[in-house]
């Protein structure tokens, strides 16, 4: 990956996170300890946010297969998230 890649990865985060994170914490105020279920979740950004934020069960499902993705996440950071490759 290029110094611009890697740039660009790291804008788009924090992009996401600006939109998403107060909806998240939101979340996991509002239902500490539950499950969360992502559907359309694509590389899982909402399943990895409440885990980190202390929800309980995480999953993420999408067509698009990000096992490996959420298996390094998960392995990196000490989340738990489920993944699921939806059948077409």
């Amino acid at each position: 990956m290029s110094k611009n890649e890697g740039d660009d990865a790291l804008d788009a985060n924090r992009i996401l996170a600006f939109m998403y994170d107060p909806f998240l914490n939101a979340i996991a105020e509002r239902f500490p300890g539950c499950s969360l279920a992502d559907m359309a979740c694509n590389n899982g950004y909402f399943p990895l946010g409440a885990s980190l934020r202390g929800m309980g069960p995480c999953t993420g499902i999408d067509r698009v297969n990000y096992v490996e993705s959420i298996a390094l996440l998960n392995g990196v950071i000490g989340t738990r998230i489920e993944f699921i490759v939806s059948i077409r």
